[in-house]
């Protein structure tokens, strides 16, 4: 009779910790998917809950929350906690999330070489994010010796699991040769492949490669198609680089003059500070199509340009300080300046330290015209 009680108790305490144990996973779920909703405030306590009893996608969104102050006060340290707690159960993305705390010091102290180890853990269970970061350390020889051809490994790994930023990469190492060999008609098929997903450095890569032809014919009309993709999601450098290629030969042509003006104003709009100030500023200086010369502008956008690394931008300010565009002639700062832009090579400036005062029409030409003609990276 005894033994039957016993087992009558022990089949209602399996009975309740089962009906116990339903409603904590589905409290566990529902947490998870209501911070998966940004509904933080609702998803804490349930989240919290999953994670002291064990669950590892719970530890790991209750590190995502500290991490991220999501619902909480922020706190590294117990992100890191958190994070460990499903990492040790084999969760893949919190190993990852691991890792880029240990790379970057965030709630613990900076350790490059256990974040190359975490990442090649979660790499290798096929973690497409984890991949293209170990590829990014081999590249750097961050945490681990730099090598070219297992940073394309990685990078290839992770290309071909869809990560766009992985696609990229593999293009660009195709393209220079690095880590494989070079290739464009492979590196124009990556290229492809994640400008297909919305990448716009992959669609500003394909308007170089049909501007200069590197394994396609170069077609003028198929460079501005991509760079104008790329625009469209406000990527400054193709702006710019639709500027120059907008930039006339015939200078009587006001449309495009209109457009090289457009595009390098919209570059500088967002964000160009190099490469647009420069084609801006020249427009400014010699007055062209529709646009009135305007000298103080003008050299306030070559010293932007210089200033933000556009050594020509030096050469230019010396031409004005030089032949006295809105200003006193002044040679002495004017060969400083030429002294500026030929120490980083820009050559119309060498040209003119090395063989002295030219002819006006001459000097200007010959520094003009490669302007155009290349684009801007």
């Amino acid at each position: 009779m005894l033994m039957r009680k016993n087992s009558a108790v022990i089949l209602l305490l399996i009975f309740i910790f089962g009906i116990l144990g339903k409603a904590i996973a589905s409290d566990i779920e529902k947490g998870n998917q209501l911070y998966e909703q940004g509904k933080y405030n609702e998803a804490l306590p349930l989240i919290k809950k999953g994670a002291v009893s064990g669950d590892a996608e719970a530890q790991f969104n209750l590190g995502r929350m500290y991490s991220k102050g999501h619902g909480i006060k922020q706190n590294l340290e117990q992100a890191m906690y958190w994070y460990k707690k499903s990492a040790d159960q084999g969760h893949l993305k919190a190993t990852y999330n691991l890792a880029y705390m240990y790379l970057q010091g965030k709630g613990v102290k900076e350790n490059p070489e256990k974040a190359y180890k975490l990442y090649l853990e979660s790499a290798e269970k096929g973690l497409p994010a984890a991949q293209f970061n170990l590829a990014l350390m081999y590249f750097k020889g961050k945490g681990v010796k730099k090598d070219n051809q297992k940073a394309f490994e990685w990078f290839y790994k992770a290309a071909l699991q869809g990560d766009k930023e992985a696609q990229f990469n593999v293009a660009l190492s195709y393209t220079e040769g690095n880590g494989i060999k070079q290739g464009y008609a492979k590196a124009l098929y990556w290229y492809k492949k994640a400008a297909e997903q919305g990448y716009a450095k992959a669609m500003f890569a394909l308007g170089l490669v049909y501007r200069q032809g590197e394994g396609v014919p170069a077609n003028r009309d198929e460079a501005i198609r991509w760079y104008k993709k790329a625009a469209a999601q406000g990527y400054a450098p193709a702006m710019a680089n639709l500027g120059s290629l907008y930039y006339p030969e015939d200078a009587g042509d006001l449309e495009s003059w209109d457009e090289a003006y457009k595009w390098y104003s919209m570059a500088i709009d967002h964000g160009d500070r190099k490469n647009a100030p420069l084609g801006l500023g020249l427009i400014h200086l010699f007055g062209s199509g529709r646009y009135p010369v305007d000298n103080a502008k003008a050299y306030s956008l070559f010293t932007l340009a210089a200033e933000n690394g556009r050594a020509d931008g030096w050469y230019w300010l010396g031409v004005m300080e030089e032949y006295g565009f809105g200003r006193l002639q002044d040679e002495e700062r004017a060969m400083e300046l030429y002294k500026k832009a030929a120490n980083a090579g820009v050559e119309p400036a060498i040209n003119r330290l090395e063989h002295g005062h030219q002819d006006w029409s001459l000097h200007l030409f010959k520094a003009i015209r490669p302007l155009f003609a290349t684009p801007y990276y």
